[in-house]
């Protein structure tokens, strides 16, 4: 089977701009798209990129790049825009696409409604009777404009007319279907002729046998077309042989014929890279064909490459490492997957997004896809081996016997019947490599083998006892240094253990790497060692039982090894470097580095590495977002997140600080139940005099958490308590912050004089304005009351300063926070320019209060400029990531925004009756007692109130408007001369 077969031999694949107004246009669209990604083209619609707003010239650039453009026209002439936004105040956008094609020499196909069809949709016409008497001059205006784009395009394009949907669908493909026929001189059933990418090897059986059923099961749904089971999880426990039936499936499958060049196959191992970031890169990269993933909505991106007709599979394979073990204090689910990305993409193609699917391997239940059971997901629960396949494998191992003597020698395995596949597999390999192939010689099982926790386990070690026996002792002595390294290890690694010399050498002493690389393909060919390629460079590894067996064996202590490695290493790293790592490939070699120096036993020097080499948190949270990695590193002090295992090794101040960068990072991510634990954690710690700073700390981080999931009470109760401690202990350094998290939940909560105090209080113990994170928090007080000048000023300067420190996290927050400040201060150019700039960060470093803040911003900015399908898909983006997470305050907030895009976009009885539950939900979370956000609720009440007042309801929208105002009033909302003129609207 082919490996990193990265080369694809491919047509080029159609780039189809599609221009349309929106909102009367959404499914034809729709339609339009599904076409083009029917006959293997990338459809480019502006509604399908949620992580980025596209100004005219944008647009513009877009439509004049791709291969072609789709033009739809029907009775709406569409968002006009401005001469700051790349427009020229007269032609709509859909022209200046069509116009900016033209000029690029690229063909453009142009669709225009049937002036005789039905239709359903607002007419500008329409509007006369809809609108104010006083818009009746521009409604006039752009029925000319109208009548003038569509005589632009019939002196310049050969165009058709539609009826409905389908007809138009119809055309379309017509139409594609001959620009493919001239560009590429190909037929239209000609396709993109896709070769599988293995990113990683999967493992496989040196004998398979049997597994029929399960195998021609997984080998025809890779084959069909069409299957109602767009995900199957092989579900079963280690050394049940999920890898190797899921490789021999796919290996049948590929050699029984071409059918799959039509669609990709693209396999990935957690076992071998448990980043999902990388895994998405990778994916991205070979179902789009373009070669650098976008700065944001990467996701969204390769969804849309999925979303057609074509059936291609995704293999995911060992992924229990990114997902849950469970944990019944805090209430979390084994099986759950760590990643909300991850997540949203397999439950994407549960749902069907199109004709793609994934087929996932793994020990624990995919508890996120519960909904789909039986509707999207199946699940294949993997028995061991029967009688009769366990004999076929140990006779392939050349083991002798009949049946009546091969069932004596299994008798010590038999479960119910059913034998685990890699305990048959080892004792084949044993026998018939060691013993002749003799059964009589087996290793000897006692009853109290069968008794203990893990019986299966405890038979295989008996096994593996016996092979250890008869292995050459260089054999061993190296099988027990590569076991421990779990994720695998490469032969110059060690090299670098053989060199050291001693009893971290073993009996492997005056070995070189052509003698060691020998070695590991001998144990290879006995199946203890599977290899695969990283880097083009052969990595190895092994089973989990097999590494845990020989790890015991080592004849060495495991931190001398381990030592070896690290003092390899250590030489080319400074320990306290002045300037700290940015590179990448630098700050993975001090990862290395820090592995091995806690393997080693030194987890003293270890977290010195961490703090001061790699510079904490400071450095690779606040200036480089490098959240996954921290994270990733600290796992490794406190494995699980016991706790306990730091207790005796480092004093109670690095205790601390260890779990509260873990917290920290923790929350970055979106992880607040694990955040909220690590902070918990830290306040029980100390009793000494720095215990009260400690608290101070640990307990404003109780805070924000608590603020992040909406929780403002007891935001509030942590803040104040942080405010007595950090008093207490006279730590003027805390109490400014604490301070500030005490305003912002008192802002929350509608306190609005205890909030101006305590925002005070902060800035008169700095003794001028609050600067970086806390300044943002006060600026976007005052943006949300009005105040833009204010909070212009303070933001600008607190950028600012986040610059000139390098505190990256607080600078790109600022950036949200701007674009929505000039957005509302009408420069919508800054915004966009603002947002962007977050949004790179935002999607690099994967802090999800930030992706969470530019979904808020986004949706403002495509109201603002009238593309309110973009708007709406940047709202529930953001939803789903915030509900998926658990942020509470921002699932309000962009329901909010929701509502309001809705109700913006004037297009149906539909949208006010969608934006009425929207506000209606805001609303209702916002009175629960855990929450009481005041700005929830007076939102909530206002676009309740016009949704009413849309839908006609006029008592309902007095009422709802009238609760809003009083309460807008009481908190000085920014906006409250909106919900003035709604109500006026009410009439008595």
């Amino acid at each position: 089977m082919p490996v990193n077969a990265k080369a694809q031999e491919t047509r080029p694949v159609l780039r189809i701009f599609i221009s349309s107004t929106a909102v009367d246009l959404i499914d034809y669209r729709e339609k339009v798209r599904d076409a083009v990604l029917r006959l293997e083209g990338l459809p480019i619609a502006m509604e399908t990129f949620s992580a980025s707003g596209q100004p005219a010239s944008e647009c513009m650039r877009m439509a004049a790049e791709a291969d072609a453009v789709v033009c739809i026209v029907a009775h709406r002439y569409g968002y006009v825009p401005p001469p700051e936004l790349g427009g020229d105040g007269k032609r709509s956008i859909t022209w200046l696409e069509v116009d900016a094609a033209r000029q690029a020499g690229k063909p453009v196909f142009a669709f225009l409604v049937d002036p005789q069809a039905p239709w359903t949709e607002v007419r500008e016409q329409d509007r006369l009777t809809s609108e104010p008497p006083e818009n009746a001059l521009e409604i006039a205006q752009t029925v000319q404009y109208l009548k003038n784009f569509k005589e632009y395009i019939e002196r310049r394009y050969s165009r058709r007319t539609f009826k409905n949907k389908d007809e138009l669908a119809g055309l379309v493909t017509a139409a594609i279907a001959n620009l493919v026929l001239q560009s590429h001189n190909l037929s239209i059933s000609a396709s993109r002729v896709w070769k599988p990418l293995f990113c990683h090897a999967l493992q496989p059986a040196q004998h398979f046998r049997g597994r029929d059923a399960a195998r021609q099961e997984i080998r025809e749904w890779v084959q069909t077309s069409v299957t109602p089971d767009r995900v199957v999880s092989v579900v079963a426990a280690g050394g049940t042989g999920k890898t190797a039936l899921v490789q021999q499936a796919l290996s049948e499958a590929m050699q029984e014929g071409p059918h799959r060049n039509s669609a990709g196959l693209f396999v990935w191992s957690f076992y071998e890279d448990p980043y999902t970031e990388a895994f998405l890169r990778e994916a991205y990269h070979y179902f789009t064909g373009e070669a650098g993933a976008p700065a944001g909505g990467m996701l969204e991106r390769l969804q849309l490459a999925l979303s057609g007709d074509n059936p291609h599979v995704l293999v995911l394979d060992g992924l229990e490492l990114v997902q849950s073990e469970g944990d019944h204090q805090r209430g979390e689910l084994r099986g759950k997957l760590n990643d909300p990305q991850l997540k949203r993409l397999l439950r994407a193609l549960a749902g069907g997004v199109g004709s793609a699917r994934a087929l996932v391997t793994s020990r624990f239940p995919l508890v996120d896809l519960q909904a789909y059971s039986g509707a999207g997901h199946r699940a294949l629960l993997l028995d061991d081996l029967e009688q009769a396949i366990a004999f076929s494998v140990l006779r392939a191992w050349k083991v002798n016997g009949d049946d009546f003597a091969l069932e004596r020698l299994l008798e010590p395995l038999n479960v119910n019947g059913y034998y685990h596949a890699l305990s048959v597999a080892v004792l084949g390999s044993y026998l018939g490599n060691f013993a002749g192939g003799d059964p009589q010689r087996a290793p000897e099982f006692s009853l109290e083998d069968a008794q203990e926790f893990d019986p299966k386990a405890r038979k295989l070690g008996r096994i593996l006892e016996q092979y250890a026996r008869v292995l050459a002792p260089a054999e061993r002595d190296l099988l027990a240094r590569l076991s421990l390294f779990p994720r695998g290890v490469k032969v110059e690694i060690l090299a670098s253990i053989v060199q050291a010399g001693g009893e971290a050498a073993g009996a492997l002493i005056g070995l070189v790497e052509r003698e060691l690389a020998k070695y590991l393909e001998r144990l290879k060919e006995l199946g203890l060692v599977f290899r695969n390629l990283s880097d083009q460079r052969a990595v190895y590894s092994a089973h989990p039982f097999v590494r845990e067996f020989f790890r015991n064996l080592l004849s060495a202590s495991a931190e001398s090894v381990h030592e070896s490695v690290r003092a390899r290493l250590a030489p080319s790293l400074e320990a306290r470097p002045k300037t700290k790592p940015k590179d990448p490939l630098i700050l993975d070699q001090y990862e290395l580095l820090i592995e091995q120096t806690l393997l080693a036993g030194r987890m003293r020097e270890a977290f010195d590495l961490y703090l001061d080499g790699l510079g904490g948190y400071k450095n690779l949270g606040w200036a480089l977002g490098e959240h996954v990695r921290g994270v990733r590193i600290l796992e490794r002090f406190i494995p699980g997140d016991d706790f306990s295992r730091i207790k005796h090794h480092l004093p109670a101040a690095y205790q601390n600080q260890l779990i509260n960068s873990l917290g920290l990072f923790a929350q970055d991510l979106g992880d607040l139940d694990r955040a909220r634990a690590a902070f918990i954690h830290c306040r029980r710690l100390n009793t000494n005099l720095l215990a009260h700073k400690t608290w101070a700390i640990v307990t404003q981080n109780l805070a924000w958490v608590e603020f992040d999931a909406g929780r403002f009470p007891q935001s509030l109760t942590y803040s104040q308590r942080a405010v007595l401690l950090a008093t207490e202990a006279s730590f003027e350094g805390r109490s400014k912050y604490s301070h500030a998290y005490r305003a912002m939940a008192h802002f929350a909560l509608g306190n609005i004089k205890a909030s101006s105090v305590d925002f005070q209080s902060a800035t008169e113990i700095i003794g001028e304005s609050l600067y970086s994170f806390w300044g943002a928090l006060e600026a976007e007080c005052k943006l949300t009351r009005g105040d833009y000048a204010g909070a212009l000023c303070q933001a600008e300067a607190n950028r600012d300063y986040a610059h000139r420190n390098n505190i990256n996290n607080d600078l790109f927050l600022l950036n949200a926070l701007l674009a929505r400040l000039f957005l509302r201060m009408g420069s919508p150019v800054e915004a966009d320019e603002y947002l962007r700039a977050a949004r790179v960060f935002a999607t690099r470093s994967g802090d999800i209060e930030l992706q969470l803040r530019c979904f808020q911003a986004a949706c403002e900015l495509e109201s603002h400029v009238g593309d309110f399908p973009q708007a709406i898909a940047e709202a529930e983006s953001g939803i789903f990531l915030a509900d998926t997470c658990g942020f509470g305050k921002y699932s309000i907030d962009l329901r909010i925004a929701l509502a309001e895009a809705l109700l913006a976009a004037q297009s149906s009885t539909d949208d006010a009756l969608k934006a009425l539950q929207k506000a209606r939900h805001a609303l209702s979370r916002s009175e629960e007692n855990d929450c009481q956000y005041a700005w929830g609720k007076a939102d909530g009440l206002h676009f309740c109130g016009v949704a009413h007042l849309r839908l006609g309801e006029r008592e309902l929208a007095r009422q709802r408007l009238t609760a809003a105002l009083e309460l807008r009033q009481r908190l000085g909302h920014g906006r409250i001369e909106e919900t003035r003129k709604a109500l006026a609207l009410c009439g008595k």
